[in-house]
């Protein structure tokens, strides 16, 4: 209902303004597939509740990594070997979601499809709104899950900065020139 739609606009509003286009310009046709996305995404039973089953082993991934912290304590790795196990577990984490719900968003549009190669959009902007609606939940979800591993391994300052320009950079979609 209402509340449905209004928790929608908050979750796509970043998403918008992404897209570079503010109030008073026309809309772009990559903020339109965004808007699209957003709504197909949370319409869709089935992606929002393996969206709560992911993010439920998040939660248990999260509450698990006290037992890293018992490994340095017995002097069987430093700080700097816990920062390379977050940032390798971090990375398989955001795989994980990249290939659950990235990889497969071109062949979710289904039949609808041949109506976006018809439009006046190119395949190139067609991918890369796909790709930059993937990369604001992406980063925002890496980067919390960087920040709370590290708060629980109680990582000094520099490895945790570290690790949320490391996940955020993993989490860029690259842009071609050609």
């Amino acid at each position: 209902g209402e509340e449905t739609s209004r928790l929608g606009r908050w979750i796509v509003a970043p998403l918008i303004w992404a897209t570079g286009d503010r109030p008073g310009r026309a809309p772009s046709a990559a903020r339109q597939l965004m808007l699209k996305d957003g709504k197909v995404f949370f319409r869709d039973t089935a992606q929002w509740s393996q969206l709560i089953l992911l993010g439920a082993l998040v939660v248990v991934y999260v509450l698990n990594f006290k037992n890293f912290k018992l490994m340095e304590a017995t002097g069987a790795i430093g700080p700097i070997g816990l920062y390379l196990i977050n940032l390798g577990l971090s990375g398989f984490v955001l795989a994980a979601l990249a290939v659950r719900f990235v990889f497969p968003a071109v062949s979710l549009e289904g039949r609808s499809f041949w109506i976006l190669r018809t439009a006046p959009v190119s395949m190139r902007d067609f991918l890369w709104a796909k790709c930059v609606g993937a990369y604001i939940p992406l980063v925002t979800l890496s980067c919390l899950l960087a920040a709370l591993t590290n708060w629980v391994l109680d990582s000094p300052l520099p490895l945790t900065l570290g690790s949320l320009v490391t996940t955020d950079s993993a989490a860029y979609p690259p842009r071609s020139t050609s």
